[in-house]
């Protein structure tokens, strides 16, 4: 019998711990950790700055990780933002954008000795199989957690101790309020609502 487990769900959890360990220690020299990595480099691609709901949705951290992470790019000059950073718009500083140069260089640097022994069409072919792995990946997923939601008709979610349940229905605040029927949402509404209102929605359903 084909070890289906072993090839697919060890060796993945592998090349992450891998590429967790290899920030960490291309990134030490900054006195920054690898959750660094990921907030330089998706602010670097967006000429507008993010917010940190944003960056949660990117880099898949929570918020509380996300918050510290900024916190301390701020302190060392790496990035900009207003008082509360929750409602700010993040941006790189000119050391940041250095800093992103840097990443991408060795980003560049490891990607190219992971893939020695790859062809360029065998290196293009494995990165849609990834690409395609992981969308359907997710697609199973929220189907998982529609079902769940589905048999807890009424069911309030924490977003903070429950993540993937926040960023598969894109709830950056809250309260929200999502309707969901025959694995659809038919509504969704954020902000504070009277009793009312939401009987409402109920009964449009």
């Amino acid at each position: 019998m084909e070890r289906v487990f072993e090839r697919f769900t060890v060796s993945v959890l592998k090349i992450n711990k891998l590429i967790q360990k290899i920030k960490a220690f291309e990134i030490r020299e900054y006195g920054l950790k690898a959750v660094h990595v990921l907030c330089v480099y998706f602010l670097n691609c967006s000429s507008d700055g993010l917010t940190a709901s944003e960056l949660v949705r990117h880099t898949l951290e929570d918020k509380a990780a996300i918050s510290r992470a900024l916190g301390l790019l701020k302190e060392k000059g790496f990035a900009e933002y207003g008082a509360n950073v929750r409602n700010s718009v993040v941006r790189l500083t000119a050391e940041g954008r250095r800093l992103a140069e840097f990443i991408d260089r060795e980003t560049a640097a490891a990607e190219a000795e992971c893939c020695l022994d790859f062809t360029e069409e065998e290196r293009a072919a494995f990165y849609i199989s990834l690409n395609k792995i992981a969308d359907n990946m997710r697609n199973y997923y929220e189907k998982l957690l529609k079902k769940d939601i589905e048999n807890d008709s009424d069911g309030k979610v924490n977003v903070d101790k429950e993540r993937e349940l926040a960023l598969t229905f894109e709830t950056a605040s809250i309260p929200t309020v999502v309707l969901i029927k025959d694995g659809r949402i038919i509504n969704h509404a954020v902000g504070f609502m009277p009793k009312s209102k939401i009987e409402n929605m109920l009964n449009d359903v």
